[in-house]
């Protein structure tokens, strides 16, 4: 299938309207591999067409839009939701490389509190995780210690002969052992990095999940104890075998990746750290330029700082988000998630939630447009004065 890609240094569709471009033509794999090259000089907007057969649109799609953003021509939602010639379309979801092997949605679907809604039946659980997919939201992502232990397996039960599982990415986490659930017996919350609590909590995961490999293992927390020889080598050894697709860490700061690094032959490939509008220190702090400068994706967890940013305290920060939202059509929560998403560190946000009308809405900050002023407007209020 010959296929036309035309590029702009533009990060919108409406100015690359306007802009003057290039083509590619040439085989699927061709065109994949010419926009990834593009993609890491900063050209972010790219228009694709090609001949409409049937089966090559399938192939071109599977293999290509997958990595891309589409944002469609069709008008917003009207005021009156009934007008049904006013619709949103869905979005394809940036996809973001975590190695040469991994690709992730760029909102990721939080499974903090799966275990906790009040209905966890598999129906219920497959309706979320195909309203995720209906945004392009492919990625989910778990802990062992999610939900008391429990979590994992409600995923597991829902994705049990559904056929979802080819569809997702799956991230989880371990080396925090509390005194509850499987380990109740223990004295005191803890740390363990080692490598048989490592080897034991994959395999656990996996049986609970009833799945064959991990796509993301992270170390969920630093651990003071760590020997970083025989971490980085069993997390090397797990990707060997298969277990696992890639690995990385949470909340580690600079020092504890950097050291955990040097015991290791595979890359790290991110770190999931606390990242919100009110949670910015990372940005200024160093962690976030750390990252920037390895081109190491960050994973933002809390992106919403855990409903603090509806708080009467930050009623001033939340009417601006209204504000700016209300003129691209969209809420404050998705204003909120694409501050994030503007920044050129390329974060993934994790949107937790178990209602199900809110997911459905999730991908609507992929939708928005921030410039750099407004980027700082927010930014300031959140800081409650003027930059120095």
């Amino acid at each position: 299938m010959n296929s036309l890609v035309k590029y702009y240094r533009y990060t919108a569709v409406e100015r690359a309207r306007s802009g003057c471009g290039s083509g590619i033509q040439g085989s699927t794999q061709k065109v994949l591999s010419e926009l990834k090259t593009y993609k890491k000089i900063g050209l972010r907007s790219f228009i694709l067409s090609g001949h409409p057969h049937l089966d090559g649109c399938k192939h071109f799609g599977t293999r290509v839009l997958m990595h891309m953003k589409a944002c469609s021509l069709r008008p917003r939602p009207a005021k009156n939701p009934n007008d049904a010639t006013w619709c949103r379309s869905p979005l394809m979801m940036d996809r973001i490389d975590l190695n040469t092997n991994l690709n992730f949605s760029q909102i990721i679907y939080g499974m903090w509190r799966l275990s906790e809604d009040v209905n966890t039946s598999v129906e219920h659980v497959r309706n979320k995780i195909s309203a995720c997919l209906d945004q392009g939201i492919t990625t989910f992502d778990q802990a062992d210690i999610y939900g008391g232990y429990e979590a994992e397996a409600v995923l597991g039960s829902a994705l049990k002969g559904s056929g979802l599982r080819d569809k997702i990415e799956i991230v989880t986490k371990c080396d925090i052992v509390a005194p509850v659930g499987r380990y109740s017996d223990a004295r005191i919350k803890y740390y363990d990095t080692s490598r048989e609590h490592l080897f034991a909590s994959v395999d656990h995961s996996l049986r609970l999940m009833g799945i064959d490999h991990i796509d993301l293992l992270l170390i969920h927390r630093p651990d003071p104890l760590m020997d970083h020889n025989e971490t980085g080598s069993a997390l090397d050894a797990l990707m060997q075998s298969g277990k696992v697709r890639g690995v990385g860490v949470s909340n580690f700061k600079p020092h504890d990746w950097e050291l955990l690094q040097s015991g290791m032959k595979n890359k790290l490939c991110t770190n999931q750290i606390e990242l919100s509008v009110l949670a910015h220190e990372s940005f200024t702090n160093g962690d976030v330029a750390f990252h920037q400068r390895l081109a190491t994706p960050l994973m933002a967890w809390s992106p919403l700082a855990g409903g603090e940013l509806f708080s009467e305290a930050n009623r001033n920060l939340h009417s601006l988000l209204s504000k700016i939202g209300a003129e691209q059509n969209v809420d404050a929560t998705a204003l909120a998630i694409a501050w994030l998403l503007a920044h050129p560190s390329q974060i993934l946000p994790i949107m937790g939630t178990n209602s199900l009308a809110r997911i459905k809405t999730m991908s609507q900050a992929c939708e928005v447009i921030l410039d750099r002023q407004t980027w700082f407007e927010i930014y300031t209020s959140a800081l409650g004065q003027e930059v120095a």
